[in-house]
């Protein structure tokens, strides 16, 4: 498996983002009610936090999934069921929070303007975490715990969450979002706008079409994430006599980037989803797009205390050693 994340082309059509509706104004609603609502005794757990890491400049907020459980248990439900769906107006209910906590006004500055200062979303939970060989295909788009050790990191690298691209011949500008996890950017290859051209032979003007693939990106305009590729491989004790050890993909980005280490025990909390990854055998084959290789988009990492990431000595120890 070396060179794992090198040189890999990935394919992916999840259509993660949802566009402004009723549905999404009610769950916006819903989450904006249990952020600003819920609280520990006299404490606004959720609210106090908001505004303790904007000050600080971390622009994320960590969720229990049991506080969403005990506040709304149909919302949580539904969170679990449709996690990509759901952790949109998730986020942009936890801005809008943001902003009521900061006193800055609400919805003056659309998200888009100010990408950088999303507040990300990142669940935990200690119910229900599952092994890698208990992974079944129902549970492909939901959200699950998974608990296992890094065996694996890639490099950090930028990831385009929303390019703007040009056309080279009228000029036109266009704004893409991007996907998340493994998901990358669809450009346009025709551009729609069509330019008028005066020809003194035909004595009247035609509308030309702009060429194929003509749009280039802006990467001054655009707007990147750092993101970042984990392999995570079941527990030890949890391997059956005889077995391989099974493996999984993971994608991370933005706060969760470098927060865990090979050798690292985790609960990883994120979407089950797949992709196709397109290669040498997959065209001997045929196609093969049916078969696609099963991944675990991110949402949340809790270290377990074991690894790299927390090993200290005593003096008397390292004497010792």
């Amino acid at each position: 498996m070396s060179g794992w994340d090198e040189g890999g082309v990935f394919v992916a059509n999840q259509g993660a983002t949802t566009a402004p509706g009723s549905a999404h104004d009610l769950h916006k609603l819903q989450f904006t009610k249990f952020l600003r609502e819920f609280r520990r005794g006299n404490l606004f757990v959720y609210r106090d936090q908001l505004r303790r890491n904007v000050n600080l400049r971390n622009y994320y907020l960590n969720v229990h999934l049991e506080d969403l459980i005990s506040f709304d248990e149909d919302l949580a439900g539904s969170l679990m069921k449709s996690p990509a769906e759901l952790i949109t107006p998730f986020g942009d209910a936890a801005n809008d929070v943001a902003d009521l906590e900061l006193q800055r006004p609400v919805g003056t500055v659309p998200r888009s303007d100010r990408a950088d200062e999303d507040i990300q979303i990142m669940i935990d939970t200690t119910q229900n975490v599952l092994g890698l060989r208990s992974l079944l295909s129902t549970h492909i788009s939901r959200l699950v715990a998974i608990s296992g050790i890094i065996v694996s990191a890639s490099r950090k690298h930028a990831k385009a969450a929303r390019v703007t691209v040009q056309c080279r011949n009228c000029g036109t500008l266009k704004t893409i979002q991007g996907k998340p996890g493994f998901g990358g950017i669809d450009v346009p290859r025709t551009c729609e706008q069509a330019q008028p051209t005066f020809k003194p032979a035909m004595g009247a003007a035609k509308l030309d079409q702009c060429p194929l693939d003509p749009f280039s990106i802006l990467a001054d305009r655009s707007v990147f994430v750092d993101q970042q590729t984990l392999k995570l491989q079941e527990d030890p004790e949890s391997i059956p006599t005889a077995e391989m050890p099974r493996q999984l993909l993971l994608s991370v980005d933005r706060a969760l980037v470098n927060k865990a280490v090979p050798g690292t025990r985790v609960t990883v909390v994120g979407i089950y989803t797949t992709i196709h990854q397109s290669g040498k055998s997959d065209r001997k084959a045929g196609g093969g797009a049916s078969i696609q290789q099963p991944y675990v988009r991110v949402v949340g990492i809790q270290l377990e205390g074991s690894g790299r990431a927390h090993t200290s000595f005593r003096p008397e120890e390292e004497q010792m050693f």
